[in-house]
């Protein structure tokens, strides 16, 4: 039947896009968070873990606040993490993770941008990291800010079982004297603007 893909186009539906010329499929995933109870809580007790997923997944949280800003320097950083290959994957090409974000500022200036780690979650092996233009600026007041991180990744191989990890920072500079503010990430892939995407290309297996 002419409706049937052939055996290696049904590869390539794996896949949102592809460019066969590199050899290279891209599969976009979705950041959002989940519960992380183990067992039936206590009263009032959350508490939460940041997944990767296809499917857009309504999150549990629309949006994560990072620590209040004390200095130049990290404020945000959560992992967003994959389910276990269950085959072996070979990742390699250039990666882009597209996120929403909010910057709270007290007092003089403060400005931020954005960086990305593709990381081994099972070997705590660093891959590669990009890094984002400032992101937003803002004095005493709260700015949104969209932003898009290439991420140049070198050929790396993941074994099944393995697990892929995207590590999103949040990065301050020009700290008000006055101590205070946040970065928030928003990551919810069901609401116009709080969407957080990691485009990803892999080896096309075929």
């Amino acid at each position: 039947m002419t409706d049937l893909l052939k055996p290696a186009q049904q590869f390539l539906a794996n896949y949102d896009y592809f460019d066969l010329s590199n050899e290279t499929g891209t599969i976009i995933y979705n950041g959002l968070s989940v519960s992380n109870q183990s067992s039936l809580p206590a009263f009032g007790s959350t508490t939460y873990k940041y997944a990767l997923s296809r499917e857009a997944i309504e999150s549990e949280t629309q949006e994560t606040e990072g620590a209040t800003i004390s200095d130049d320097g990290v404020s945000f950083d959560k992992d967003f993490d994959l389910s276990a290959f269950n085959l072996p994957q070979t990742i390699r090409g250039t990666a882009h993770v597209t996120l929403n974000i909010n910057l709270v500022g007290e007092g003089d200036s403060v400005e931020a941008a954005m960086s990305a780690q593709i990381v081994n979650a099972t070997t705590s092996t660093v891959i590669a990291t990009g890094f984002s233009n400032p992101a937003a600026q803002t004095t005493g007041a709260s700015t949104d800010a969209k932003v898009t991180i290439p991420i140049t990744i070198p050929s790396t191989d993941f074994k099944a079982g393995e697990v892929l990890r995207l590590t999103i920072f949040g990065n301050t500079v020009g700290q008000p004297t006055t101590i205070g503010g946040t970065i928030t990430v928003k990551h919810d892939p069901t609401t116009a603007d709080y969407e957080l995407k990691f485009y990803c290309p892999f080896r096309i297996n075929n």
